[in-house]
């Protein structure tokens, strides 16, 4: 059993068996022995070292496409070949596309690639079992296995009924699963309601509700005497039932049972995503307003990141029916960026707002118009309306930093796969597809 050591995203492959695979470009024997093929010239600006060579190819491979750890899962490592001249490939891989051009890459330069990679999701590994949707009030994803059994925050807490797509089940109670915004982290198998493609298909069929308030309960049936609730966080998705002739729906849950959901505290997610779809197109200016708007009440109403487990502007967002990358960074990269202007004059209602130091962003806010803007407090945990800044301080926009650029999300067609509507999302389409990679600007 291989345990890989980088940091990072390799950090959830160890303890990964390596299934061997095909040989790639390795040359066919001739007699008795295989002809060598020759080191690669230092003239071509390669090491003549193969195993250098594959490590520099890769190192400017990675950087050509912008390899994200925390949502491209290809980790690679490089040892000699049995074969003269060859070099030994493993490692861990759930994109073909980025494989296949790494691989091709490798042959123009004259390696020889002998593969051991392992691809996933495998059926044979997964069992059938493909998706797996979160039947606790919240499902926890982590970079690192073993930040679940130590008990270390997670990187991602992911509501009641997300879906999320299986990787990897290693049968030890942990699970390898690519989220709707694809982010790649392991999670407890407890957590999730395991599905087949035949058994995702007839739930993502049914017309669903969204979870809008901060703090919802489903009213468990069957329960017994008592009454038993269930926490529904901000952002929860579930099968209609049926709906309650006085308001309200009969939802269903993952784990089997159904239980009640009070009319004021979700929307029908049909009805709910046609009506923004069409602002979009209509007016992508006013949809974007109308975000501003929903950041505006969430910060009034006592938002708390930690609460709703994802930042100010992913939430309002997720009220027009759009899904956000939880990192700031990635936020950052949605679309050209915006310098401000003075007092923010270039800047319009929704547009995402970005601070940090030495160009590196941290914090995240939408923009409200008339020098205000709301975020994340990191100081009081809770969300707030701040004065917009351009002041070079530390201290500056409430102590989120110097503002550092803009971005006007482009959300008329949405043909970002960054920038996905809920709707939309393949996840929950029937049948489901797996996520299109996301390149950032």
């Amino acid at each position: 059993m291989k345990r890989v050591g980088r940091p990072g995203l390799a950090g959830i492959l160890a303890a990964l068996c390596l299934v061997p695979g095909p040989i790639w470009g390795a040359p066919a024997a001739a007699g008795p022995s295989a002809p060598s093929r020759p080191e690669v010239p230092a003239a071509e600006g390669l090491p003549l070292n193969p195993v250098d060579a594959a490590e520099a190819l890769w190192k400017a491979y990675a950087e050509r496409v912008d390899l994200d750890a925390r949502t491209d899962l290809l980790h690679l490592e490089f040892k000699p070949g049995i074969l003269s001249g060859a070099v030994a490939v493993s490692g861990t891989s759930a994109d073909r596309g980025l494989l296949a051009g790494f691989y091709a890459e490798l042959s123009a330069s004259g390696l020889g690639i002998e593969s051991s990679v392992e691809e996933v999701p495998n059926a044979d590994d997964l069992k059938r079992l493909t998706w797996g949707i979160v039947k606790t009030p919240w499902g926890s994803l982590s970079s690192e296995s073993d930040a679940l059994a130590d008990g270390r925050t997670p990187e991602l807490r992911l509501p009641l009924g997300s879906r999320v797509e299986l990787l990897l089940n290693r049968f030890n109670g942990l699970v390898l699963v690519k989220s709707t915004e694809g982010r790649v982290g392991w999670m407890r198998a407890k957590e999730l309601s395991l599905r087949n493609d035949i058994a995702i298909v007839a739930w993502n069929r049914r017309s669903q509700v969204l979870v809008t308030a901060l703090a919802a309960e489903i009213e468990v049936n069957g329960s017994g005497d008592g009454k038993t609730f269930l926490k529904a966080p901000f952002a929860s998705e579930l099968p209609i039932e049926r709906k309650i002739p006085d308001g309200g729906w009969s939802v269903i849950l993952p784990d089997g049972r159904t239980g009640i959901l009070r009319a004021g505290d979700a929307v029908d997610h049909d009805e709910f995503a046609a009506n923004e779809e069409n602002l979009r197109r209509e007016s992508p200016a006013g949809f974007l307003a109308k975000a501003a708007q929903s950041a505006e009440k969430l910060a009034s109403a006592g938002w708390k990141k930690s609460e709703a487990g994802m930042s100010l502007p992913e939430g309002a967002y997720r009220l027009h029916d759009l899904i956000l990358p939880s990192d700031p960074d990635r936020q950052a990269r949605l679309g050209a960026p915006l310098s401000g202007g003075r007092r923010g004059s270039e800047l319009k209602p929704g547009d995402l707002v970005f601070f940090g130091e030495n160009g590196r962003v941290r914090y995240s806010g939408i923009w409200l118009g008339k020098g205000r803007f709301a975020a994340d407090d990191p100081k009081r945990g809770g969300a707030a309306i701040f004065v917009f800044s351009t002041q070079p301080r530390a201290d500056a926009n409430g102590g989120l930093g110097p503002f550092l650029w803009a971005v006007r999300p482009e959300v008329s067609q949405l043909a970002n796969p960054c920038l996905l509507s809920i709707r939309s999302h393949p996840f929950n389409q029937a049948p489901p597809a797996g996520a299109v990679r996301c390149r950032l600007r």
